[in-house]
């Protein structure tokens, strides 16, 4: 009698045993599907950025103020989803987005040429969840830069950033701030920041190096992308 419940029992534990690696197979293979989804949908965009909190702005080693040509203009390219040119009419601003190098250091990068902007590429692609970062120069005492008079800006000015792909995000400034060297500590994470739990575009600025490179104060704008 004996003999007959352990061979029960061992008959029952192996199709328990069976059942739970099937289980660990299936599920397995659902991470497996996942994980693929995800990373061709992300493309080149990292699954978990390790993103520092921003705090300051990347010095620039060598201003360049040679304005773009037309063809240089027009030639300018970028995957679909990423930001191709911003416009803000209001400025009179048509400009190229370069595109930089997550930075896990706390600073945001800025394009050597004043005339061109850049997206920093730990933040959100223009248009989805979260905030997208485009920072560009304001020039100096002989030349304007891209972002000269961004302050001017008012609420409801409207910002567009053009996609690789032709696709338009149009945007409506909410937000704007001017601090100085001493609060970017304390300010400039607002950037990263969404308004209203919508898609945000934040516009930064370095106004006038000085002549250690760093920066004497800091425009940003936060706006939010229009339904």
């Amino acid at each position: 009698m004996a003999l007959k419940i352990n061979r029960r029992l061992h008959k029952i534990l192996s199709i328990v045993g069976w059942v739970l690696l099937i289980i660990v197979v299936v599920v397995l293979v659902k991470i497996l599907i996942w994980e693929s989804n995800y990373y061709s949908e992300m493309n080149t965009t990292p699954r978990s950025a390790t993103v520092s909190v921003i705090t300051n702005i990347e010095p620039i080693s060598e201003v360049i103020t040679t304005e773009p040509s037309e063809e240089e203009l027009a030639n300018h390219n970028a995957a679909d989803e990423e930001p191709l040119y911003l416009n803000i009419p209001r400025l009179d601003v048509h400009a190229r987005v370069l595109i930089s190098q997550a930075d896990n250091e706390g600073k945001l990068p800025v394009a050597e040429n004043i005339h061109d902007t850049m997206w920093y590429s730990g933040s959100a692609m223009p248009g989805k969840n979260g905030a997208t970062i485009i920072t560009g120069q304001s020039g100096d005492d002989e030349n304007e830069g891209v972002f000269a008079g961004l302050e001017v800006l008012e609420k409801g000015d409207k910002i567009q950033v053009v996609l690789g792909n032709g696709y338009e995000e149009d945007y409506e400034v909410a937000e704007i701030y001017i601090v100085n060297e001493a609060d970017l500590y304390q300010k400039l994470y607002l950037t990263q920041q969404k308004l209203d739990d919508k898609p945000t575009l934040s516009l930064v600025t370095a106004n006038t190096p000085s002549e250690n490179k760093s920066y004497n104060s800091v425009t940003f704008i936060r706006a939010i992308r229009k339904d």
